[in-house]
């Protein structure tokens, strides 16, 4: 059994920063101006400082808390052990899929480079000035072209449609996601096989996000004619088995494919879901609310495994989302309720 006593120590040690519902509810009541200043007096100040002295208003508090996550994923790295350290990566590395496929989408949708980087969240492989360098980018053929002159494996999948991407084609999506989605479960599962049951709660983890990126893939091309096309699109891993997964591909409509997931692990997920027919960003949010689930939990049985890291990655990344949103309601005139309504408060 791996030893991950001092990784978890240290983990311990940070969670004691994170913020709690009371912290949150004292945010809410502050100006703008008062929520820097809290942030300053914070764990957080050195980075804040940093974002505040390169960009004014909330753009600066933005990039500070940016940089606080970097540094934070970064100490984190630098506490695991040989074992726990690709375990740590193989989580980390879903936000720098998320974030690929966030500025390449956002490149063919013309958002702006702020848009595109209040998107994005440094985790493993990018800094925050690595994201902004290809936020500024002004085509995909652009953003392509520097990323493969990195040195960073997530290029790989970019390399294979490299070509189709650069054409700006639309269609090339379909197939740069699922590159990005198999690399990430490819070599995420590469990095745990070796583990046995220290990994088990990151390979749980990885197979739910496959079976999520494989059924969220049928649900986008349930419009093409020749079905059979989406089977070059699917991971062959999760825990539902390629034979389950291929089975949806031939259901009528979308409510078709829920139904035959209902008896499954995610059928809860899929009972939160109020209408027949739902959109597919409401279904997406409901699978990645089953891994949040998860990721929320995790540690909670052994507190010797990997799942305490696990549920910090999770934590943090919540708190960093409810400082943006705090952030920039307090900068658009956002109402307490509205925002309150969106907060995850986790302890």
């Amino acid at each position: 059994m791996s030893d991950f006593n001092y990784l978890n120590a240290r983990i311990r040690s940070a969670k004691k920063q994170l913020l709690d519902k009371s912290a949150y509810e004292k945010l809410l009541a502050m100006d703008l101006n008062q929520i820097k200043n809290w942030l300053l007096d914070s764990p957080r100040g050195m980075e804040i400082q940093e974002g505040i002295a390169t960009q004014v208003g909330p753009e600066g508090l933005g990039r500070g808390l940016s940089k606080h996550m970097e540094r934070t994923y970064r100490r984190l790295l630098e506490w695991a052990g040989d074992d726990a350290k690709p375990l740590i990566e193989a989580i980390l590395r879903r936000w720098d899929v998320h974030n690929l496929k966030t500025l390449i989408r956002g490149k063919f949708s013309g958002a702006s480079e702020e848009e595109l980087l209040a998107a994005c969240m440094p985790a493993c492989d990018f800094t925050w000035e690595e994201l902004a360098e290809l936020a500024k980018q002004p085509t995909v053929r652009d953003l392509i072209n520097l990323l493969i002159t990195w040195n960073t494996n997530l290029k790989r999948p970019i390399q294979k449609n490299q070509e189709f991407m650069a054409s700006g084609q639309r269609e090339a999506l379909t197939a740069l996601e699922f590159s990005l989605d198999n690399y990430y479960y490819e070599i995420g599962m590469t990095h745990t096989e070796e583990l046995a049951e220290d990994a088990e709660p990151v390979i749980y983890l990885l197979n739910t996000e496959a079976d999520i990126a494989n059924i969220l893939t049928i649900l986008r091309m349930l419009n093409l004619e020749e079905r059979d096309k989406i089977k070059s699109f699917l991971i062959k891993g999760g825990h539902l088995g390629l034979g389950t997964i291929e089975s949806l591909i031939y259901a009528p409509t979308r409510g078709d494919v829920l139904e035959k997931l209902r008896p499954t692990y995610l059928g809860r997920a899929i009972a939160k879901l109020e209408v027949a027919q739902p959109e597919l960003s409401d279904i997406e949010q409901a699978f990645h609310e089953r891994v949040d689930q998860f990721a929320l939990r995790a540690g909670g049985d052994d507190p010797l495994s990997i799942g305490v890291a696990i549920n910090f990655i999770w934590r943090k990344q919540t708190e960093f989302t409810n400082l943006r949103l705090i952030i920039k309601s307090k900068a658009f005139g956002f109402s307490r309720t509205q925002v309150e309504q969106e907060l995850f408060h986790r302890g």
